[in-house]
């Protein structure tokens, strides 16, 4: 299916395309450290600057090698991202992240749209289950 329109894209458009309910998460991954975590700021020769938590980098380290550019967005058209996030407890954010999430996936995220679809709590298995769409 493809949309005519670019401003036209809205989540309705994905989930009439594809009733997700129905299909089994494209993959499931750890609950990635929030994006409000995500840089630490320092400072080196006298100037202040921002580099990558240990948390992110280690989420990265051991994330990113397994599924970075397994799934490329198309040249014409988008890949929708939809994701779903199990967290521990309810002070946790899904919007929070995001860019956690398509940094382990893609080198060039520029035609991908990210969703949120609204988080749940499991203690036992933290997770965020994600679906990918291309329209």
């Amino acid at each position: 299916m493809k949309v005519e329109h670019e401003e036209a894209i809205a989540l309705d458009v994905v989930l009439a395309a594809v009733d997700i309910e129905k299909f089994h998460p494209s993959l499931t991954l750890p609950v990635p450290p929030s994006d409000n975590n995500l840089a630490v700021p320092i400072t080196r020769a006298g100037r202040a600057t921002l580099v990558m938590s240990k948390k992110a980098r280690a989420y990265k380290m051991a994330v990113a090698p397994l599924y970075k550019d397994k799934y490329t967005p198309p040249k014409d058209g988008w890949l929708v991202v939809l994701y779903k996030a199990y967290f521990h407890n309810k002070a946790c954010d899904a919007n929070n992240i995001v860019k956690v999430l398509l940094d382990v996936l893609f080198t060039q995220d520029n035609r991908v749209l990210a969703w949120a679809l609204p988080p749940e709590i499991d203690k036992r298995d933290p997770r965020v289950e994600i679906w990918m769409v291309e329209i």
